[in-house]
């Protein structure tokens, strides 16, 4: 008896520790790059992947739907804003960006998308705001555009309120 519970408990719980994880929209995963757009004229643009929403089934072909969007905000050591992308009619996954500096630092946050499917089908914004705790954003990036073109980074899922 001792052994056919033994065999009922592996039976549950391997597959369970074994099958792959889904993706967690409270903390989504972030891959980002950041690419010259005209080097020249000192111009670049972050540009990110996220896992938000698809727990939801938000998936890539419906991800500007879904209520919640990244945002990023690029600035200087001097936290100075050089560009950014904090919502607007159309989601979009990139922020463009005009520097001298060589060290530039992106702040992600986890925002509403007010023009979100959702809101149209008379669930208010505000309560929906409130409820989440909109926004929350990820710790600060320190990027060094002159060395760091071009490669794509994972950004660790720390979050916090506003």
């Amino acid at each position: 008896m001792k052994v056919f519970r033994i065999i009922i408990l592996l039976v549950t719980l391997v597959p369970a520790c074994t099958s792959p994880a889904q993706p967690d929209s409270a903390t989504p995963a972030i891959s980002f790059e950041v690419r010259a757009e005209n080097a020249d004229r000192n111009l670049y643009y972050v540009q990110w992947h996220d896992t938000l929403g698809q727990a939801e089934g938000y998936t890539r072909s419906k991800w500007v739907k879904r209520p919640k969007e990244i945002w990023c905000v690029i600035t200087n050591k001097n936290n100075d804003t050089l560009g950014r992308y904090m919502g607007s009619s159309t989601a979009q996954n990139f922020a463009n960006f005009q520097s001298k500096d060589s060290i530039v630092v992106l702040h992600f946050m986890m925002g509403v998308n007010f023009f979100s499917d959702l809101f149209n089908e008379e669930k208010d914004v505000d309560s929906y705001v409130k409820e989440h705790q909109l926004p929350r954003k990820y710790g600060p990036i320190t990027v060094d555009i002159r060395k760091e073109l071009n490669k794509t980074a994972e950004l660790t899922p720390r979050m916090s309120s506003l």
